[in-house]
């Protein structure tokens, strides 16, 4: 029989995994949904729960509470901690906890996702979080217009403050593996930071090899092309001007060497990514994890110089 936890994930994965109009997308305004409801069927139980968009603390939040599950009056990400260990139903544990399914991954100011499958799991290692709008914003057109409103991805480092366990009525003490293992990796998969996520080590290493710089963010970018280049994690700085490194790629490329990296420059990469074997995904002109993993790859091989 699945555990409250267990039945939340499955509720998360649900909400994240319903794409286009008729989906989940992202909202801060209309965060609660939109006064619908559906019943989703989860591990043998219908359970009802609100139609519309979330935002990343209220997602989280409404699969424990439609699972009858009282969460203290949590509201948002500031008061999640102090709310739901309140209610006595979920204990914080720190980041060296190993993750079970339906934990709540926390960064206090910013951020909250759900591990849907722990490390060392047949699926992975998983998350599953409510992102940004179609707009790159905080609110955009109901449903999710991208397919990455909301979305699992393999584990990251937001970076968390920690993990909310649930300890009331219907939990387990059953314990999974979780936590990340680096050792025996190959040097695409530890050199560049998350592999998933564009950060100031990936792009270190990206305008390195490009033009020779020693920024480790890629420079000038238009936040215009932020819904096409999302999978980032403190990796750009946004501006106008474009970057000399993409307009270097763009010319390699050759596609308008204007060095702002939009959707498609994006679908240029991936082809050509593709064509080195890095690149396993749909060639779609959005930047996500997939595309990430695939220039790991490249810069490991010094593919870029």
């Amino acid at each position: 029989m699945a555990t409250i936890p267990e039945k939340a994930a499955l509720l998360m994965e649900h909400l994240v995994t319903h794409d286009g109009n008729g989906g989940h997308g992202y909202s801060q305004y209309s965060r609660n949904g939109d006064g619908t409801i559906e019943v989703v069927r989860v591990a043998g139980q219908s359970v009802t729960i609100d139609g519309g968009d979330r935002d990343c603390s209220s997602a989280v939040i409404s699969c424990y509470t439609a699972l009858g599950v009282d969460c203290g009056g949590a509201t948002y990400t500031g008061n999640m901690r102090s709310c739901m260990t309140r209610s006595g139903n979920f204990v914080w544990k720190p980041m060296s906890w190993s993750a079970r399914t339906g934990d709540i991954y926390l960064n206090e100011a910013h951020h909250a996702a759900m591990c849907i499958s722990p490390y060392g799991s047949k699926r992975g290692d998983l998350l599953a979080q409510f992102s940004i709008s179609e707009k790159g914003t905080i609110d955009g057109k109901e449903g999710d217009q991208t397919g990455y409103e909301s979305n699992v991805k393999p584990y990251y480092n937001y970076p968390w403050n920690g993990k909310l366990h649930y300890v009331g009525k219907g939990s387990s003490s059953k314990p999974s593996t979780g936590g990340s293992a680096s050792s025996g990796k190959a040097k695409w998969q530890t050199a560049y930071g998350d592999p998933n996520w564009f950060g100031p080590k990936m792009a270190k290493a990206f305008v390195s090899q490009l033009l020779g710089g020693k920024d480790d963010f890629l420079s000038k970018q238009s936040t215009a092309d932020k819904h096409a280049f999302w999978a980032v994690s403190g990796g750009v700085e946004y501006g106008s001007g474009g970057s000399d490194s993409i307009r270097v790629l763009q010319s390699a490329l050759g596609v308008k060497a204007d060095g702002y990296y939009g959707e498609k420059t994006i679908l240029a990469h991936q082809k050509w990514l593709k064509k080195m074997g890095y690149y396993t995904g749909a060639i779609d002109g959005y930047h996500g994890t997939q595309t990430n993993v695939a220039v790991c790859k490249a810069l490991a091989a010094s593919a870029y110089k």
